[in-house]
């Protein structure tokens, strides 16, 4: 069964979280659920700077935006938004892979390309590896994937 499509890869440079060490994790915490969870706010920062790799969690309305939006914008942010829903979206290698899965990865991927790994044997290297760092507590969680009884349903 094919997944639907559009799909969207996500993934942006940069993260953010509480670092375990902190002596406030919970005012950090806040600080985070400020700047991420208000839409009025997130709307002002993606309008004010075009700023399309505002990737916030929320789901938009075409009424959230102003009149001013450019709509090429404001088209992104509901079919991602749409896509959210649905959970047609995945994301690139560096989002939620550990350090060592992903230097796995980058270390690798070009004997698959060369033919050099088979396919399989790089994503049985992937998974092992991603498994280690998960049992040591250093992945973070990802977003449970669309199931094929969701997919029938679209």
């Amino acid at each position: 069964m094919s997944p639907p499509y559009p799909q969207y890869n996500l993934g942006v440079g940069a993260s953010t979280c509480v670092n375990a060490a902190t002596e406030n994790p919970d005012a950090a915490a806040e600080v985070l659920n400020w700047f991420y969870e208000d839409k009025e706010r997130a709307v002002r920062i993606i309008e004010g700077f075009s700023f399309g790799d505002f990737l916030v969690p929320l789901q938009f309305t075409r009424e959230d935006f102003s009149a001013d939006a450019p709509e090429l914008l404001v088209n992104y942010f509901l079919a991602l938004s749409d896509a959210l829903a649905k959970k047609t979206f995945g994301f690139t290698t560096w989002t939620f892979l550990p350090a060592r899965t992903h230097a796995w990865i980058g270390e690798r991927y070009d004997l698959v390309v060369t033919n050099e790994m088979t396919t399989q044997e790089f994503m049985d290297g992937v998974q092992e590896t991603y498994a280690e760092e998960l049992a040591e507590g250093l992945a973070v969680p990802a977003p449970e994937p669309i199931t094929p009884e969701e997919i029938g349903a679209m």
